[in-house]
């Protein structure tokens, strides 16, 4: 910033600063908001501005002030329509409507980014949310596809693999749904994510009247649980396990005709 005072490269590293400082502890008595709003002014007219009206409107969506956020996408993609971050206004504004279920917005603001090179990627995963909202499972699992081949983010495709595993377990596809979660494991899902999924595939089995199987893949979560508690899951995490999945493997052993085995037994033999 010293350096290049009064130029373009300032402006930017000063708004760079500001970045971090709204992600992690800023200095003591640092109004993070407050210096955006003073950039902005500051910067009218430059390039810098809508710069600041981003980075601005991303902190208040994190504080929970959507609405103000909102304001500040649009102002970027309105009046500085042909900067490199107003393609990513977009991207932010429509998972942010995504998020408030209004589609149909989220749509119309999607649409110029779908094309480009860079964030075509993040659009398409965005367009795939949307067609799960809307029940399009189709073309949300094409979406997702588009996505992992192109998005530019490694967190973007494993989002994409989740969102899959999903939308399998839902329409009850609980071979393809396995699929997409072993995909999805390549990227470090953090655990709740993790769980979430692995419950979700049970009781899709359960729900195909896969009873052996769905006994498995609870009793292998149980396992799994059980032995990684102190450096994966939590207490928490291993009771919510016993309550969810222990009533579904005592459904799966009642609903076994009476010579088959036992999912505990069965599980020894193979």
């Amino acid at each position: 910033m010293e350096v290049a005072k009064g130029k373009a490269e300032a402006r930017i590293a000063h708004l760079r600063l500001l970045e971090v400082h709204s992600y992690s502890d800023a200095p003591r008595g640092a109004d993070v908001v407050a210096e955006l709003r003073e950039a902005i002014k500051a910067y009218a007219g430059t390039p810098e501005e809508g710069l600041a009206r981003m980075l601005l409107g991303d902190l208040l969506v994190k504080q929970g002030k959507r609405e103000d956020g909102f304001v500040q996408y649009r102002d970027v993609i309105v009046r500085f329509p042909a900067e490199p971050y107003a393609r990513y206004a977009r991207l932010r504004l429509a998972l942010a409507l995504e998020g408030q279920n209004e589609c149909a917005k989220a749509r119309e603001v999607l649409g110029p980014v779908l094309d480009d090179p860079i964030w075509g990627g993040r659009a398409y995963w965005i367009r795939g949310k949307l067609n799960v909202r809307e029940c399009r499972y189709d073309a949300a699992v094409a979406d997702f596809a588009t996505a992992i081949r192109t998005a530019d983010s490694v967190w973007v495709r494993g989002q994409c693999y989740l969102e899959l595993a999903r939308v399998y377990t839902e329409q009850g596809w609980a071979d393809k749904a396995r699929d997409a979660y072993a995909a999805y494991m390549r990227f470090s899902p953090s655990r709740e994510e993790r769980l979430d999924v692995q419950l979700g595939i049970v009781r899709s089995l359960l729900r195909a009247k896969r009873y052996v199987e769905a006994a498995q893949a609870a009793i292998e979560v149980e396992m799994e649980v059980d032995t990684t508690a102190a450096t994966r899951y939590t207490k928490g995490d291993a009771e919510r396990v016993k309550t969810e999945l222990d009533p579904i493997i005592a459904q799966c052993e009642a609903a076994l005709p009476s010579a088959d085995l036992a999912p505990r037994e069965w599980m020894e033999v193979q």
